[in-house]
């Protein structure tokens, strides 16, 4: 074995014993109306770039669980009330507790943050979904903080962009039911049936209507996901025009959408059945989850007197922080070939507008009718 691969494999062997994640799970029915269930997780991440030496990241520790109160069953309430049409009724709660010891652990971490700072780094509780589902044949409805799953694909998200994500603890490299942002919202579902050509037809109507909120990512160089990008690891405090050093002062006014009803989000989808093909026609109106900035010309202004700092002046610069509205149409399918190769072949195909882009100076002006790129 040559010198490079031995230490290589010692890498891959570690990976497999140690940073696997170890989960157990547990399903405990209480009494014939209430379901206990949950899982605790050990996760453990070792980074080692370009195999020169190695660094524990992370050493995560998770306990999650999981109630539901089956509180109406069969047209009865309780088992006492009588409910006409409305047949079954469900009360769900999903709880999650994490700590990561690497804070006190790792030296690389336990050192650079403050008491309070770690305290706020390494624990999380919180609760993630509460909800009642109802069903009211051929209507069901799911009221409450949830998640809601659309499209096919497995590793990136299209159509998948109702919930947005928490990418400060791994980034994209966990489950996605893990890392989404669990919104307020109602859900409805007519169940169509038998269509024409069509089977197992339905549709599915979402309405958020106050809970909007942003991808969730950290730009703190001292963790360990920090997401740094092309961009400066310190915050810029001055500039230069023609030539000429200017002190930078940066205003940023935040334009999150307001808790509105003017911020709602809704949604429609079609899913159905044709020989075989699993398909869902999607329509989505909802604000872009990442955020974008937008330079305020009219508000900026430059300031010709020197400064203490030896700059001929000072560059005074307003930016707003946006989500933008956004419309997305998708397309989705799945089709499994259980004759020769008994694979599923998947597709998923969308058109978003309303992403935020970053412009390079003097583009056209139908790329930029703001002029603020």
């Amino acid at each position: 074995m040559s010198p490079l691969c031995k230490p290589l494999a010692a890498v891959l062997f570690l990976s497999l014993l140690l940073l696997s994640p170890a989960v157990s799970w547990g399903v405990i029915a209480l009494r014939h109306d209430l379901e206990l269930e949950g899982f605790v997780q050990a996760e453990n991440i070792l980074r080692t770039p370009q195999f020169q030496g190695a660094q524990f990241i992370m050493q995560r520790n998770t306990a999650q669980i999981e109630t539901k109160y089956h509180f109406l069953q069969e047209s009865r309430a309780f088992d006492r009330f009588a409910t006409g049409l409305l047949e079954d009724a469900t009360l769900t709660v999903i709880g999650r507790a994490v700590y990561d010891s690497i804070y006190d652990l790792g030296e690389a971490f336990s050192h650079k943050f403050s008491a309070q700072e770690k305290e706020k780094r390494k624990f999380e509780y919180k609760l993630r979904e509460v909800y009642v589902d109802l069903a009211l044949p051929p209507v069901s409805l799911r009221l409450g903080r949830q998640q809601v799953t659309w499209g096919e694909t497995d590793n990136f998200r299209a159509l998948d962009i109702i919930n947005p994500l928490d990418l400060r603890w791994h980034w994209s490299r966990e489950p996605w039911e893990d890392v989404r942002i669990p919104l307020w919202m109602a859900r409805a579902i007519y169940d169509i049936g038998k269509l024409g050509p069509l089977e197992e037809s339905f549709v599915e109507g979402i309405w958020i209507p106050w809970d909007f909120q942003r991808n969730k990512v950290t730009a703190d160089p001292r963790r360990p996901w920090a997401f740094i990008g092309g961009g400066l690891r310190a915050v810029a405090n001055s500039a230069i025009i023609e030539g000429k050093l200017y002190d930078l002062q940066v205003e940023r006014r935040d334009r999150k959408p307001d808790r509105a009803l003017e911020s709602s989000q809704g949604g429609v989808r079609f899913k159905g059945i044709w020989r075989g093909i699993d398909f869902s026609l999607n329509y989505f109106y909802t604000f872009s989850a990442d955020t974008g900035v937008k330079v305020r010309r009219d508000l900026s202004r430059v300031s010709e007197v020197p400064t203490s700092s030896g700059a001929v002046g000072t560059v005074h610069s307003v930016i707003n922080t946006v989500n933008p509205r956004s419309h997305v149409v998708g397309f989705a399918a799945n089709y499994s070939e259980e004759h020769y190769t008994k694979s599923v072949f998947r597709v998923e195909t969308a058109l978003t507008t309303g992403v935020p882009v970053r412009l390079r100076a003097r583009v056209p002006r139908r790329l930029d009718p703001d002029n603020d790129g």
